[in-house]
């Protein structure tokens, strides 16, 4: 069944959040703590990064604190 655009399986009636969500916020809090990709894709289960993609997003904030990590000034 579907609830206006949610996905099919729909969500838990306790704050919306449902199985997807959670997955969704574990790949991405593992993206955002550097893991590799193809250990994101060991642990999620996907065998395509596209299919990885839809999961795991990467915050601008955490971005930036990635490229302040790597940047080369400072490794002076």
């Amino acid at each position: 069944m579907s609830l206006g655009g949610e996905h099919p399986v729909g969500r838990w009636q306790a704050g919306g959040i449902g199985p997807f969500e959670l997955r969704h916020s574990a790949l991405t809090r593992a993206a955002e703590d550097a893991a590799k990709t193809f250990t994101l894709m060991a642990y999620s289960g996907h065998t395509r990064v596209a299919r990885l993609a839809r999961y795991a997003g990467v915050s601008p904030e955490a971005l930036a604190r990635w490229l302040q990590g790597r940047d080369p000034a400072r490794c002076r």
